[in-house]
């Protein structure tokens, strides 16, 4: 392994390694030198490549990327093998990441990927005025201002942290606005969240704030690559997802021991401005071992596929299907198909044929499907970006109407693993996983501000698919959810672990249903710790096995506990049976683990620990007072043994 060009770079290395920039939009005298270093580093690089070399060192030092014209892109690359140990690559906040495209087997090991402008305006707080509903706050030295934004006025996610930055305050997600008085020096912020909702510890002056600036450049993409390796790698700063990949793919990528973290050197409060680990399309999912995910402004992982939708039924077994997305499907793919708004099951099919649609009124017409759905059915869904509408053939009749359901698990990440990974302190969710097959095993996740945990297809962004086969084990969940409520609300999110579909006439939170849509979850041997209400909420589910898990600590949030109100998500309009003999529990809850709408359940084996006298299993909708086909061994004993250690 020869470290290419090293001779020719040692002069501008010398130049990086003697800085350690600042966030400052304005170019720094490095710049040029990082610039003309990346650009030679791309030479080399392809020099290599075309001499037939298939491992590849990369010289320690500092590069630059400056736009989408300059990435370090490496395309249609088979079996090679780059290591930058010591390597630091430079993007801007706008634009320009480390991108992989139609790539098999090629591993990039030991950079660190970071950006000269961070993608988050950050102050220290000087002033609160209920009044006006605004913040004003000391800008930060080296983050953007609002003269730096493409729309000043648009909202922006806006989080809080203590003076010295170690943890996000207890503050419901919510959008700042930054007003126009707002200057390089003072930002002017305004927002409601934190005047609307009382809370423990209340946002004060010399509290600390961050701005995300969701999009943009930074952080690595892998586009149609399969199985390649991305190891020991970095991300300090990434204005989109921090990690990507997407585009219909094989997948089977292996990611071991990257972290995404803040920078131990700066006073950045965020990692990242957006997701951090986002898979989508992928037909075999992602491995992730031994990784480190934190400092985020929303999931720290997100793996997933589409749902798409019938446009139109031109025969009995022949449709226009379409998504938000690319193509999820090939021939002979099984398609399931559902009726909105519950996601009622229609029946299956496999694709016999399938051609692309190449109609401009059509396309016209996809796009306006969410403003159709919005329109119809008031219910609001996530815009379609990139529809390819395919008349499809199916080896079967069925009757469907517009907007009915599509779902194929052929590009949902199938067999995704997450592995002994460590996500901390995220400002959304931890694990979001909805692919078939998944494993989470030994993972540990804490101090994130939603659910640690979540399997759960969502209804606004069209991702799925219904998750079947998944495995929940050996994970060690602590303080999650913490943010989910407070005395005037709940995020229907409000457990560390949270398996259930949110497919209702209603969003945030969706109405409870009868349709078991998830099939065969195990949730096995894991320890939840410090939950402000349940530990787990588990719903919409057949064939679940809830065994040998440890709860230490329920309904810690004692102070939002009367806002944590689950008789608000009964449908009055179509009330369930039976739904007034659920209204205690669901209007004052305090079981462990909460369940609607679950059959043939597993449980043994289960402690709750310290507290015998509350129930550990809490039966509501759809349930009677066990699931038809129910297996209950190991329980109550469990709960005897709890007595015995409190004494």
């Amino acid at each position: 392994m020869i470290p290419i060009n090293r001779l020719l770079l040692a002069p501008l290395l010398g130049l990086c390694l003697a800085n350690t920039p600042a966030a400052d939009a304005k170019p720094a005298p490095e710049h040029a030198a990082w610039q003309r270093a990346g650009k030679q580093l791309m030479a080399d690089i392809h020099s290599a490549l075309a001499a037939g070399r298939r491992t590849i060192v990369i010289p320690p030092g500092d590069y630059m990327f400056a736009s989408t014209r300059h990435e370090f892109a490496l395309r249609d690359l088979t079996d090679v093998r780059l290591e930058g140990k010591g390597a630091t690559f430079w993007f801007p906040r706008t634009n320009g990441r480390v991108r992989l495209e139609n790539c098999r087997r090629v591993t990039l090991s030991g950079v660190t990927l970071d950006q000269t402008e961070r993608p988050f305006i950050q102050g220290r707080i000087r002033e609160i005025d209920p009044i006006r509903n605004t913040v004003i706050a000391d800008a930060e030295p080296g983050y953007p201002a609002r003269a730096d934004l493409k729309d000043p006025d648009e909202p922006l996610r806006c989080i809080f942290f203590p003076p010295d930055g170690s943890r996000e305050l207890d503050v419901r997600d919510g959008n700042g606005r930054l007003l126009p008085e707002s200057t390089a020096e003072t930002l002017v912020i305004q927002m409601d969240n934190i005047f609307k909702e009382t809370r423990a510890r209340p946002v004060r002056p010399d509290d600390r704030l961050t701005l995300a600036l969701r999009g943009g450049g930074g952080g690595l993409r892998l586009a149609n690559c399969g199985e390649c390796v991305m190891e020991n790698i970095t991300i300090h700063s990434s204005a989109g997802f921090a990690i990507t990949e997407t585009n219909r793919s094989p997948g089977g990528n292996l990611y071991r021991d990257c972290r995404i973290i803040r920078h131990p050197k700066r006073n950045d409060l965020l990692a990242g401005a957006a997701d951090g680990f986002h898979s989508m399309m992928q037909m075999r999912g992602p491995i992730l071992e031994n990784c480190e995910l934190a400092w985020t402004a929303d999931d720290l992982v997100n793996i997933h596929g589409f749902f798409q939708m019938v446009i139109e039924q031109r025969s009995p077994s022949e449709l226009v299907i379409a998504g938000p997305d690319i193509r999820n499907f090939e021939q002979g793919s099984a398609l399931s198909f559902f009726r909105p708004p519950n996601a009622s099951p229609l029946g299956e099919a496999r694709v016999k044929d399938w051609r692309p649609l190449d109609d401009a009124a059509l396309l016209e017409r996809v796009r306006g499907i969410p403003a159709r759905f919005e329109t119809e059915r008031n219910i609001r869904v996530r815009s379609f970006d990139e529809p390819e509408p395919c008349l499809v053939t199916l080896d079967r009749p069925l009757e469907l109407q517009p907007c009915d359901l599509v779902q194929c698990g052929d590009y949902a990440g199938a067999g995704a693993v997450v592995r002994n990974c460590h996500l901390h302190d995220g400002h959304v969710r931890g694990l979001l996983v909805k692919s078939d097959g998944a494993r989470l095993l030994g993972n540990r996740i804490e101090r994130v501000a939603r659910a640690g945990i979540v399997v759960k297809p969502e209804w606004y962004w069209l991702e799925g698919p219904f998750a079947q086969a998944m495995r929940i084990e050996s994970n060690r969940l602590a303080d999650c959810a913490w943010q989910s409520f407070t005395p005037q609300g709940f995020y229907h999110e409000c457990a560390p672990i949270v398996i259930q579909p949110d497919f209702s006439r209603r969003m945030f939170p969706a109405f409870y249903t009868p349709e078991r849509l998830l099939g065969e979850i195990h949730l096995l041997d894991n320890t939840v710790i410090n939950s402000p209400g349940p530990a787990v909420i588990a719903g919409n589910a057949r064939k679940t096995v809830i065994a040998g898990n440890l709860f230490q600590g329920v309904y810690r949030k004692t102070s939002a506990l009367p806002g944590l109100d689950f008789s608000t998500m009964i449908d009055h309009r179509n009330p369930p049976p039976q739904w007034r003999g659920a209204m205690p529990l669901l209007k004052q809850p305090d079981a462990a683990v909460m369940l609607n709408s679950l059959g043939m359940l597993e449980a043994r084996g289960n402690l709750l620990q310290n507290e015998p006298r509350r129930p550990l299993f809490g039966f509501g909708l759809w349930c009677d007072t066990a699931p038809p086909g129910t297996v209950w061994t190991g329980n109550e004993a469990a709960a005897r043994i709890s007595e015995s250690k409190s004494n």
